[in-house]
């Protein structure tokens, strides 16, 4: 280990539940979600799958990209930044995205073989210490 870095490692961030705060049922919060996303201006087909992904992602436990992202989006919203009544169109036969295409999927490839070596690495530390 280098002089002056932490032994430390790096870890998620873990949101500790606010202090007074009320446990909501998924599907109350998913229908509240979905409703608050069509006031911005969202379609509804558009707004419960975008409510359907962030609570799915409350019930992985990845509260960063759950709906804690909501106070960001309504901001985005309204500040005209962000467009919620914008529906995603499929471009066909287009070579100048091609490559970015290519390059998310080997980079999530990468992701998934490279986090799977680091879960199997770390199954293997803790059976040794045992």
């Amino acid at each position: 280990m280098t002089a002056g870095r932490s032994r430390e490692r790096s870890t998620m961030p873990v949101y500790d539940d606010p202090i007074g705060g009320v446990r909501l049922d998924a599907g109350g919060l998913l229908r509240w979600t979905t409703m608050l996303v069509e006031r911005l201006g969202a379609p509804a087909d558009i707004a419960a799958d975008v409510a359907d992904l962030l609570i799915a992602s409350d019930l992985r436990g990845i509260a960063s990209h759950g709906t804690a992202r909501l106070p960001q989006y309504v901001k985005l919203a309204e500040a005209r930044v962000m467009d919620p009544a914008a529906r995603p169109v499929l471009v066909e036969d287009a070579p100048e995205q091609r490559w970015q295409v290519r390059f998310a999927m080997i980079a999530g490839l990468l992701m998934l073989v490279v986090g799977a070596g680091c879960l199997f690495s770390a199954a293997r530390t803790v059976t040794r210490q045992r």
